[in-house]
Order: structure tokens, then C-alpha cells, then sequence
């Protein structure tokens, strides 16, 4: 009954995996958490991968009408760190304790903590390809021109997306309401929200969110959004573009 062990079997278990099924984890993702559209956009996602189209829009309906996109990416890894913090971690060798603190860019002169060592091993884990957002299929089918059938639906789910917890997510959501808002008033405002988004993406070579502990866990608490405009300002960089005025 916990929706973030469901995320996990759903989300991050290679497909081939023995020890839990893909399927049955996202069957009951959809039962514990059905007002999420990440939900909704992974299941459209694997019923496109398998050709079945009125499955596949069934479920973006059903994303469109969810009340917000949550990957659950922080809370899913944060539960993975607190299982790793209470196993029995291996003995570290001088040169696994050096690697560690490297990847961690942490100096010499700081302790690598149990707890620190728990978190890096998660985001190793978090960062692999099959933990990518489940919303190409949707982006990807939902570009203009469009069935009218399907095109509330795309701007449904894309607005969901551009106000989810994932910067990426966030930048397909923004730039599939620019393509579906093209010609309306509201185009403009979704020109600036992609401005501002591609700006935040171009400052996050800066943040050392992928590599240090205290970082991964700002990453995971507060959202990747804030967590990055909170260490831009800490670090006296600027959170935000300045304005810029677009073309009509």
C-alpha cells in the first residue's frame, strides 16, 4: 500500500528483473496514486511501446485529468537511502573511501559519513537511463496537427507536465503548450516560461546536485526546480534570467 515502493517496482526495476514485475507495480501505482499525470503518461507510454492506441489515449485522458505531475523521483530515492542506511554497508578500503570522496567532491579534510555513502549509492542507482521521465510517447504524439479528439487531452497533460517537480519534464511540458498555444494569446506567456526554463537548464552545469550528498538530498526534499535556484542564489548566481522582451 505505499505508493513509493509502487514507483519503484514501476519505474526503476529493470524490465528483465526477477525480483518484482513492472507491470503488476504500475497496476498498482494507478490504484494508490491515480490523481498523479506521471502515472497516467507512464502507463500511455507502455501502451504505445506496445501499439495499443485506444489504451494509449484512454490514459492520457486520464492524465490530463489527474490534478498534478509528481515522477516521485525524490521520494522514491530518499526511500532507497533509508533501506541502505540500514543494511550492512561493506568495509571501505582506503582507495573506495578516496573514489567515494572524489565522486562526491568532497575534500580530503571531510568525513564521508554512513548516511553520505547511503545517498551516493541511491543516486547512482537513481541515475541510470530507465530512470528517465515516461513521456516521450506522449510528447512525441501530441505535436500538432491533431485530432480534436486528442488535442485537449495533450494540452491537459502538457500543462501538468510544465508545472511538474523534474526540470526536463518541465521543459516538454512548456514546449508542447508553445506548439499547441501557437496563434493564441496565451502563446506568448509560454514563450517566456520556456525562456526562463532553457535558462535554468543552461546554469545547471554550475550545481553539483549529481555528485554531493548534501546536495542530492536538497535535490530530493525541496524538488530539482528549487533546489537548483536555491544553490544559484546561496552561491551569489543569479536564480532567475533577467527580462527579455519577446516578439508578439
Amino acid at each position: 500500500h505505499d505508493p513509493d515502493i509502487a514507483c519503484l517496482e514501476a519505474m526503476r526495476f529493470p524490465p528483465e528483473s526477477s525480483f518484482c514485475d513492472r507491470a503488476w507495480g504500475l497496476q498498482r501505482l494507478m490504484r494508490l496514486d491515480p490523481g498523479n499525470a506521471a502515472v497516467w503518461l507512464a502507463a500511455a507510454e507502455r501502451a504505445a511501446q506496445d501499439g495499443d492506441m485506444a489504451a494509449f489515449d484512454e490514459y492520457l485522458h486520464l492524465a490530463a485529468q489527474a490534478g498534478h505531475y509528481d515522477s516521485r523521483y525524490g521520494m522514491s530515492l530518499q526511500r532507497l537511502t533509508d533501506l541502505l542506511a540500514s543494511a550492512p554497508l561493506p568495509p571501505r578500503s582506503p582507495q573506495a573511501e578516496q573514489a567515494l570522496r572524489r565522486m562526491a567532491r568532497m575534500d580530503s579534510g571531510q568525513a564521508l559519513s554512513s548516511a553520505d555513502l547511503a545517498t551516493l549509492l541511491a543516486a547512482m542507482y537513481g541515475q541510470s537511463p530507465m530512470d528517465l521521465p515516461a513521456v516521450a510517447s506522449a510528447y512525441r504524439l501530441c505535436q500538432p496537427p491533431l485530432p480534436a479528439s486528442r488535442r485537449s487531452d495533450c494540452a491537459g497533460a502538457s500543462t501538468h507536465m510544465a508545472n511538474g517537480d523534474l526540470l526536463l519534464v518541465r521543459i516538454l511540458g512548456t514546449r508542447q503548450m508553445v506548439n499547441l498555444s501557437a496563434g493564441t494569446p496565451a502563446n506568448r506567456q509560454w514563450r517566456e516560461r520556456l525562456r526562463k526554463e532553457k535558462w535554468l537548464l543552461s546554469s545547471m552545469w554550475k550545481f553539483p546536485g549529481a555528485s554531493s550528498p548534501d546536495n542530492l538530498r536538497a535535490v530530493w526534499q525541496l524538488g530539482e526546480v528549487p533546489a537548483l535556484q536555491a544553490w544559484l542564489k546561496a552561491n551569489g548566481q543569479a536564480a532567475r534570467p533577467r527580462p527579455a522582451s519577446l516578439v508578439a
